[in-house]
């Protein structure tokens, strides 16, 4: 009884870390993406792009989700839950040119390097772990915008079972409301 305690203690309580990894591409218009669990077992990967105000996340070549971008709402309740997961570290590359000159990428960079700083300082005040490294790549009379991300999340079972059960909390809550509401 001890060591079956103990046994599914560990499992629920051993981190679990997710590496996430984005690639944005000008050329392609297309947001490549990568999941993976420890670094290396890949969960999911495939492209997302974007049309005429919906969001296609494709998984495989013939397989594709599709989510209206106008309901925000509802996408921020959704996404409610999942704060729960905590971010270990974030790293980003962004690649800037034009072929008009340097000034303005030089501008670009300038503006995406203070923003990301001020953002750091929130986010390390709340959470100090968290490590944030960017990078700006600036280049001479190439037309160039192409944006590499990396996120560690971690998390373990016992927080995917907390957030499920919020969520079907949420939507019972949500159907007594409405019953409520008729009646």
């Amino acid at each position: 009884m001890l060591v079956a305690f103990i046994l599914s203690y560990s499992i629920l309580i051993f981190p679990i870390f997710l590496n996430v990894k984005v690639i944005f591409n000008q050329e392609n218009k297309k947001l490549f993406y990568l999941l993976q669990l420890f670094g290396f077992i890949k969960i999911l990967s495939g492209y997302c792009q974007i049309q005429a105000n919906k969001l296609l996340i494709h998984v495989s070549d013939t397989k594709a989700i599709l989510i209206e971008l106008i309901d925000f709402d509802g996408v921020k309740k959704s996404f409610k839950p999942f704060m729960d997961y905590h971010f270990i570290s974030l790293e980003s590359k962004t690649e800037l040119g034009s072929e008009n000159g340097v000034i303005t990428p030089l501008e670009i960079a300038f503006f995406l390097n203070y923003f990301q700083s001020f953002a750091s300082w929130l986010v390390i005040n709340k959470k100090p772990y968290v490590k944030i490294n960017n990078y700006f790549d600036v280049y001479e009379e190439q037309e160039k915008f192409n944006i590499f991300g990396k996120m560690l999340i971690t998390f373990n079972f016992l927080m995917i079972i907390i957030s499920v059960i919020k969520i079907i909390l949420e939507k019972v809550l949500y159907e007594f409301r409405k019953s409520r509401q008729q009646n």
